[in-house]
């Protein structure tokens, strides 16, 4: 059975690199545009589900369960902000905030704990050091700035602007620090 997840999860993620390079080359709004970016998302959705599936099925792998479930978390809000309409937030975003909150968790621990030296309460299969640690300090940030990000969202009620409904995996990544971000010279505003 792993064998086969193993296969789905390495077809899904290579679908998903080709989907998103043809999203990218096509022109916003177009029907190639939209059915890439559709196919992107969902085989994004099931090489993200699959790997959730193999880190509890695989000894030694519970560190990729939170990347796993970032990664969903990361398609879904990016899929969400293209169809949300603007100044609205509804319960999928409250939901988004929660998620990354409790993400945000082991992350910090894990994080905490490699930085101080003390023993990581995961098993993994490879040792955390190197450019493994530099990775879960990467994501331990990603996943803040992500929370800071969906806060932002929720508190204000959503975002507004010409560019802001077409930002596909960027809505967590606007500047915690100023209320306008300029993008392509156009602004979204909270």
């Amino acid at each position: 059975m792993t064998k086969l997840v193993i296969t789905l999860h390495v077809v899904a993620g290579t679908i998903a690199l080709f989907a998103g390079m043809a999203a990218m080359s096509s022109r916003k709004g177009t029907r190639a545009h939209r059915v890439a970016g559709t196919l992107f998302v969902v085989s994004m959705l099931i090489m993200a589900v699959f790997a959730d599936y193999l880190a509890v099925a695989m000894p030694g792998q519970i560190p990729n369960l939170f990347i796993g479930a970032f990664t969903i978390y990361l398609v879904a809000t990016a899929w969400m902000t293209v169809r949300r309409k603007e100044r609205s937030v509804g319960i999928p975003e409250k939901i988004a905030l929660l998620v990354v909150l409790c993400l945000r968790a082991p992350f910090a621990i894990l994080s905490f704990q490699l930085a101080t030296g003390l023993q990581p309460s995961f098993e993994s299969a490879v040792p955390l050091e190197g450019p493994v640690r530099v990775a879960i300090y990467s994501f331990t940030f990603l996943v803040a700035m992500a929370a800071i990000g969906d806060a932002r969202l929720v508190w204000a009620g959503g975002v507004t602007g010409s560019a802001c409904g077409s930002l596909v995996g960027t809505r967590s990544m606007l500047s915690p620090s100023g209320l306008i971000q300029q993008i392509q010279g156009r602004s979204c505003q909270f």
